[in-house]
């Protein structure tokens, strides 16, 4: 929105920030498995159901949701919101910061999730089914 553009153009003002308008999948892709951890923080949840929370646990990388009940709390630690939420992804980052190896594990344990849970082929065929019950 050109509310958030207004908000955030501030912080863009920086030689080390590069903020990319749309790009293709095959980029996206490449761009999410060079992140180190993802970070998908929203008000109110909606149990971090993105496409991004989606590509990151299935690339093994962990991610700092908000609120969820979804997702594993071991590969996506939680981010509350409210008054100690800078505290507390400050406190994230640094922790994941400090130890590759925290890192990889908690990867694992979203990429172990991850692939335990439906595709988006599944997931298509279920709601035709129930679309194909529905007009019968």
């Amino acid at each position: 929105s050109t509310d958030l553009a207004r908000a955030i153009a501030p912080l863009l003002d920086h030689t080390k920030i590069h903020r990319l308008e749309h790009v293709p999948e095959e980029q996206l892709q490449l761009l999410a498995s060079a992140c180190d951890v993802g970070v998908n923080l929203r008000y109110p949840s909606a149990n971090e159901s993105s496409g991004m929370t989606a590509r990151w646990t299935r690339l093994a990388k962990p991610v700092l949701v908000s609120d969820s009940d979804e997702l594993p709390l071991a590969a996506c630690p939680r981010v509350h919101a409210g008054p100690a939420e800078q505290e507390t992804l400050e406190a994230l980052m640094l922790w994941f910061a400090d130890s590759p190896v925290r890192r990889r594990e908690c990867g694992r344990l979203a990429a172990e999730w991850a692939n335990a849970q439906p595709t988006l082929e599944v997931i298509a065929r279920r709601y035709w089914r129930v679309l194909e019950r529905c007009k019968s």
